[in-house]
């Protein structure tokens, strides 16, 4: 399901920048608040600074994708999508609306769950990826995180979009797999 929307969210990256997409595998884990800095710096990797964006969904499923881009992307951005001289901040928020309404809208669409989605918002600007969530409450007691990586070939963006979708989304989703799979096997 992972794959399918992380394929909706590439493909809709490839138009934006008229560029083939390269996507990794997804990595799926349940998470604790207390584990989320430690997968997320096993996800993304140490030292390397990042600009994070945070984007809420919602419905009958909630909760939230964090994107984050390294420094030499968010540096080369405005060159590759053709809009010189636009204001970084902005483009990020615009690729991170893209990425994520794409990607959450086609896990979704499987379940035939309509969501809302916030504005995404800058969390964090080249920061260490420990720093990013300094003081975040996370009101939740366990959580799904679906991590998924995009990169330009031959350019230098890439991105790591995490997907959290916390308990009773968690219960959610399971029981519209088991609704899938039962109507599958029929």
């Amino acid at each position: 399901m992972v794959n399918i929307g992380m394929g909706q969210a590439g493909e809709s990256l490839a138009r934006l920048f008229d560029k083939f997409i390269q996507l990794s595998l997804p990595r799926i884990q349940i998470v604790e608040p207390p584990s989320v800095a430690d997968a997320m710096l096993s996800m993304l990797g140490h030292g390397t600074p990042v600009t994070a964006v945070r984007q809420a969904f919602s419905s009958r499923i909630r909760g939230e994708a964090l994107v984050f881009y390294t420094d030499a992307t968010c540096a080369g951005l405005a060159d590759l999508v053709g809009y010189p001289g636009a204001s970084t901040d902005e483009l990020l928020l615009d690729v991170t609306n893209v990425l994520v309404g794409a990607c959450i809208s086609g896990i979704a669409a499987q379940f035939a769950l309509a969501l809302a989605f916030s504005p995404p918002s800058l969390l964090g600007r080249s920061e260490g990826t420990a720093l990013v969530l300094a003081g975040a409450v996370m009101p939740w007691c366990r959580a799904l995180l679906a991590e998924v990586n995009f990169r330009v070939e031959g350019r230098t963006f890439e991105c790591h979009m995490l997907m959290f979708w916390p308990d009773d989304a968690m219960d959610i989703l399971a029981k519209a797999i088991d609704d899938l799979l039962a109507t599958v096997a029929e």
